[in-house]
């Protein structure tokens, strides 16, 4: 059956000449992407070639013989609009102004991990009614939709002068297509502020990808596109909102951003400023990110304790630890139950094969909630506890709760991955350290040291050619360094890291080195390579 087959073969048979099927779509939900999932994986589980979505209409699937009725009652005329607008973009627009048909392919994710390639048909053809159809494709489709997603090029090299264009005010639609015209542009972080076009980091480059400044009503309707109705009110009365947002895209299938609005000053009144950052669509390998051997070696074997990524804000921290959770995923003999607690969650791992492990994702603040005072990350180290699992992601290591939770949970065995705002290594001990008031401190830090087993922060940097690099410093703490170390009072440990690291007692090494490696590949300049290492410590 041909995509065009299917307006005939659905409007063949009288509604009421036709079955219902044993098994029934859920409708009491939004017509969302998440519904799309529902209808792909409904079809591909029970061996259904097709379905059909129109208004006042149930929805009809295809199966040997002709239609069936796959839903309990008609789609509602609201529910058939917000399926257009989520599905109509500016292309599709185009195509249905000329042919009267518009139709992509996308990749669903089920409900137990399995890839399943799919086409979307918007049909607005004459004689018949403005449809909606979903043809489920073969595995070979999955196949190449995955090669295509790993070859396209996952970092952007630099900008190449395209500019996102529009006409009249920025509406929802139009925020969509302007994300969408940023991920092509493979762009990983989105400004939107009002009295200014938009901005976007493209490579090393941040510019505006639009002309037009937005105003505060622009504004204001995107919020509510992200958040919901009540955002401008809530960023008004001072909340810093951190909500994900996802948008599908051509070839790449739903694409996710992490979000941040957050209220200031705009002459004279109050706006809001958003903050987008593009996350992958799946984590990158580890041989992607060109990481030094010995540091993948020794988080990979590592089995039990403490490992911390740290960095600024947009330094990759949170991408090089997705890397390391692939690969473990990945691997044939891991043998591993991972669980992961962060707000909210980044990366995800739906279209990755794991044939010995598993991982459960939970966005804190909204999928697992604090009780009684504590933290959301603290409460998620008491649930992790009561499932057994063998390695424990932690989204951030932020407060004296969560660090203290992150250090029990390592010395019950378990191996914790953490991340945490720290620029060199030696800041990472002082800072895990530092949180701790100082009637607990020694302890703590004894406790803190005997589970560590890497440290490892990041920096990028421009890179020669265009794009950025990233700049790693590094330390594995074995068993003798670690024994080292708890002989010395906590106050010496930072001058202890830069002493081995500098002197290379420790396997590891200093931004500096880093960057020297880099410079001689021929990856960064002379001047990146002084900007780091005249900092003393590579900041």
């Amino acid at each position: 059956m041909t995509l065009d087959d299917l307006p005939s073969f659905f409007n063949a048979t009288p509604i009421y000449e036709l079955t219902s099927a044993g098994e029934t779509i859920d409708m009491k939900v939004d017509f969302n992407a998440d519904f799309i999932t529902s209808i792909v994986e409904f079809l591909s589980a029970r061996k259904y070639a097709a379905a059909m979505l129109s208004q006042e209409r149930p929805i009809l699937g295809a199966v040997t013989g002709g239609p069936t009725i796959i839903s309990e009652r008609s789609v509602l005329s609201f529910e058939m609009d917000d399926l257009l607008r989520l599905l109509i973009t500016d292309e599709a627009q185009n195509d249905l102004n000329l042919a009267g048909k518009s139709e992509r392919e996308e990749i669903a994710i089920s409900s137990t991990g399995q890839q399943i390639a799919y086409k979307i048909v918007v049909s607005f053809e004459p004689g018949y009614p403005k449809a909606v159809y979903f043809q489920i494709l073969g595995t070979d489709a999955v196949d190449e939709f995955n090669v295509v997603r790993e070859l396209d090029g996952q970092f952007a090299v630099k900008h190449t002068g395209a500019m996102f264009t529009y006409s009249g005010f920025m509406v929802e639609k139009t925020f969509d297509e302007m994300l969408r015209f940023t991920t092509d542009q493979k762009a990983s972080d989105i400004t939107v502020q009002p009295g200014i076009p938009v901005f976007a980091r493209i490579g090393a480059d941040y510019l505006p990808v639009t002309e037009t400044p937005l105003n505060t009503d622009e504004i204001d309707r995107i919020v509510r596109h992200i958040y919901g109705p009540s955002g401008p009110a809530e960023v008004l009365g001072g909340a810093a909102l951190d909500p994900p947002h996802e948008v599908f895209v051509k070839r790449v299938g739903r694409t996710r951003f992490r979000v941040n609005i957050t209220g200031g000053r705009y002459r004279g009144t109050s706006s809001a400023e958003i903050s987008l950052r593009a996350l992958p669509t799946i984590p990158h390998k580890l041989g992607s990110l060109n990481i030094e051997p010995a540091l993948i070696r020794n988080v990979i074997r590592s089995k039990t304790g403490l490992i911390l990524f740290g960095g600024a804000t947009g330094s990759g921290k949170s991408t090089l630890m997705s890397s390391f959770t692939r690969e473990l995923l990945e691997a044939p003999n891991s043998n591993m139950k991972i669980v992961e607690f962060s707000e909210p969650v980044e990366f995800i791992y739906d279209g990755i094969e794991r044939t010995r492990a598993t991982i459960w994702q939970t966005n804190l603040g909204k999928e697992l909630i604090a009780h009684y005072g504590t933290s959301d990350f603290a409460e998620a180290l008491k649930n992790a506890m009561r499932r057994n699992p063998d390695l424990i992601i932690i989204g951030e290591a932020r407060d004296i709760e969560t660090m203290q939770a992150t250090i029990s949970a390592s010395m019950s065995g378990h191996q914790v991955f953490a991340t945490m705002h720290c620029a060199t290594v030696d800041e990472v001990i002082q800072r895990a350290v530092g949180m701790f008031p100082p009637d607990v401190r020694y302890q703590m830090s004894l406790d803190i040291m005997q589970q560590l087993r890497v440290a490892c922060t990041q920096k990028l940097v421009e890179k020669v050619g265009g794009g950025r690099v990233a700049v790693r410093e590094f330390m594995v703490f074995g068993h003798e360094i670690r024994a080292a170390f708890l002989r010395e009072d906590p106050s010496q440990w930072p001058r202890m890291v830069r002493g081995m690291l500098a002197e290379e007692r420790a396997i590891g090494q200093t931004m500096t080195q880093g960057a020297m490696k880099l410079y001689r590949a021929g990856q960064i300049t002379e001047e990146t390579f002084e900007e780091v290492a005249g900092k003393g410590r590579g900041f």
